[in-house]
């Protein structure tokens, strides 16, 4: 199983590596920490596994446009065919 940096997730997707921390904080992206207890800040890896699933969450179709109201002129009276 091959293991990634933060630094080479952010690579791979042409980001900074605050955003991968971002995804990781938010719970987008899993990843896992391989500090010591003496390092005492975590020092994180993501697998492929991790990366396949992101990419499918990320990869869903687009939002539906979206669907403005129209204002109608109160002095305007449509006629109906």
């Amino acid at each position: 199983m091959s293991l990634l940096t933060v630094k080479q997730v952010a690579k791979r997707y042409s980001v900074s590596q605050h955003r991968v921390l971002a995804w990781i904080r938010q719970g987008e992206l899993k990843a896992h920490s391989v500090a010591t207890k003496r390092s005492g800040s975590p020092r994180w890896r993501i697998s492929e596994s991790s990366l396949e699933a992101f990419e499918a969450l990320r990869s869903a179709d687009p939002p539906p446009p979206r669907v403005t109201k129209r204002h109608r002129n109160p002095d305007v009276i449509d006629f109906i065919e």
